[in-house]
């Protein structure tokens, strides 16, 4: 979820043996489902109908792409914090010592630093989506209106990271058998986080494309406005879905 990156919100995940607590998944879960409402309220504001009649439409919409932006960031640092190996701020003694936090693998019980390694850099992946988003949503913001098309291009970026991170993500997940190779079939392993991923990717897709078309240079009136705000939603709608996928998940599985 993150808007992106739901590895660690799952009890048990194939790439990860270390269970988490109920209390953290609830938390996590609760997360992503309040920072995709408000990108989805946010989204709602940029339909010329809505700021034409709402004076203050644009600014409630600038504040909840940040509110949103930020509480997914704050998700995904916990992400981060929760799969940590320290390879950039620990030593490799330091590491071993802290075996609790590293992933262990599920057929021998020893410990996989190689698929935990990669878990963080997914992760890694995702914060810098998100950061870019954060960033994006503040130039939203009226008061910032000057900066506005770097606001757009740092939400293109933010997107572009945010939908490799799930593309590797799905990918690794697909490589979670017995010979460790890609085969399609094993993301059907846990169709729940497969139709999550699929969701998020759809979402940052269509913020990709939204975003390029509230360009100055293509987004010449209220159709072409609309269209883009359109995707927003859309995109927004698919990430309110995940979320709400997540939580189920959690909750009664």
């Amino acid at each position: 979820m993150s808007i992106v990156n739901e590895d660690s919100a799952l009890i048990r995940h194939s790439n990860d043996n270390q269970p988490r607590s109920f209390q953290w998944q609830i938390f996590q879960g609760i997360l992503y489902l309040i920072g995709s409402l408000c990108f989805t309220a946010g989204s709602c504001m940029y339909f010329t109908n809505v700021f034409h009649s709402y004076p203050n439409a644009l600014i409630i919409g600038g504040w909840a792409f940040t509110i949103g932006s930020l509480i997914f960031l704050f998700a995904d640092l916990q992400d981060w914090w929760d799969y940590r190996t320290g390879y950039c701020f620990n030593s490799k003694d330091h590491r071993i010592e802290d075996i609790s936090l590293y992933s262990v693998d599920n057929t021998s019980g020893s410990f996989d630093e190689k698929n935990h390694s990669k878990i963080e850099l997914n992760v890694y992946g995702s914060i810098c989506g998100i950061a870019f988003y954060l960033a994006g949503s503040i130039f939203f913001i009226p008061i910032f209106g000057n900066y506005l098309a770097i606001g757009e291009w740092f939400f293109i970026f933010g997107s572009t990271f945010c939908y490799v991170s799930l593309i590797w993500k799905m990918y690794r997940s697909a490589c979670q058998n017995f010979d460790e190779k890609f085969h399609f079939k094993t993301l059907f392993n846990d169709i729940p986080l497969f139709v999550m991923d699929i969701f998020s990717t759809i979402g940052n897709i269509c913020f990709f494309l939204g975003t390029i078309l509230f360009l100055s240079y293509i987004n010449k009136n209220d159709f072409d406005e609309n269209r883009a705000a359109f995707l927003f939603v859309f995109g927004s709608g698919c990430f309110l879905l995940s979320s709400v996928i997540l939580q189920y998940t959690i909750c009664c599985r």
